[in-house]
């Protein structure tokens, strides 16, 4: 298994990412209700204007499981602002075939005004082939999270997930990230957790390296 940190938007990477977010994540995640183009303009527009990166864990050459991030997600939705029509084409369709998803819309706008905290940077999104779940990748993953945004000069990151959803709230607690509060969106209630890092980091050769650049 090979982990690697991807700064620049490799567009066979990011296909591979966009798939797996599409597939794995559908049954809960509001923005995968406008489909993959929608995910590809914004990972590439995140890549391109240096506030995102990808975390990778690649077999073979395969694509196994990635974590999204960004260093600010107040600015997460600006990611595609440089795409207007392309953007326009992806979700005036959806709001069509599915008017409630305008309210969702409208609702992700107020995202951060949510939260109890001020932690910019943060955790979008991580998923594993489902036959590798379990097996350590995740954990993997968010150790070269870690050492990448200490690497970059952030001190915190947060992650939000439904209350509902047991496992996922057990790993991040399993991996030492603090529960700081809570919010509703979309009718459900969301945890927000937080992971301080406090321990400078020193790349080695075993850490992750970055593929690529802005």
């Amino acid at each position: 298994m090979e982990y690697a940190v991807v700064a620049a938007p490799d567009p066979e990477l990011l296909r591979d990412a966009v798939f797996l977010h599409h597939e794995a994540l559908s049954y809960r995640s509001f923005i995968t209700a406008f489909g993959p183009r929608f995910l590809a303009l914004l990972y590439r527009g995140l890549l391109r204007r240096g506030d995102g990166f990808l975390v990778v864990a690649t077999e073979a050459g395969s694509l196994v499981g990635f974590i999204l991030a960004c260093t600010d997600s107040a600015r997460l939705l600006s990611a595609v602002a440089r795409s207007p029509l392309e953007v326009a084409s992806v979700i005036v369709p959806a709001l069509v075939r599915h008017p409630r998803l305008l309210t969702k819309l409208v609702q992700t706008l107020g995202y951060a005004s949510r939260q109890s905290i001020t932690v910019p940077a943060e955790l979008l999104v991580i998923a594993v082939v489902p036959e590798r779940r379990s097996s350590g990748i995740g954990r993997r993953l968010l150790a070269e999270l870690r050492t990448e945004l200490r690497a970059r000069g952030i001190d915190a990151y947060k992650v939000t997930v439904h209350e509902e959803m047991a496992g996922a709230n057990r790993f991040y607690a399993e991996n030492g990230l603090r529960l700081a509060g809570g919010f509703r969106l979309y009718g459900v209630h969301w945890n927000l957790y937080v992971d301080q890092l406090t321990q400078p980091v020193t790349r080695g050769t075993n850490a992750a390296a970055p593929r690529g650049s802005g």
